[in-house]
């Protein structure tokens, strides 16, 4: 250790509730299941914003 270090206490409430539901998002995220990630737009919001994108890109 120097005078360069830093150190950080982290602390953690006991909450067994909390940590399970942290824990299974992580694992489902981890396990491939297609519904763990909350999907923000659909397919056809991104497809449609990438060709309006396309069209509206200048060129250099």
């Amino acid at each position: 250790m120097s005078r360069f270090d830093l150190f950080f206490v982290l602390v953690d409430e006991c909450n067994e509730v909390l940590d399970y539901a942290i824990a299974r998002k992580i694992a489902d995220l981890h396990s491939n299941i297609e519904d763990a990630m909350e999907r923000v737009y659909s397919r056809e919001e991104v497809l449609r914003y990438s060709t309006l994108e396309q069209q509206t890109k200048r060129s250099p």
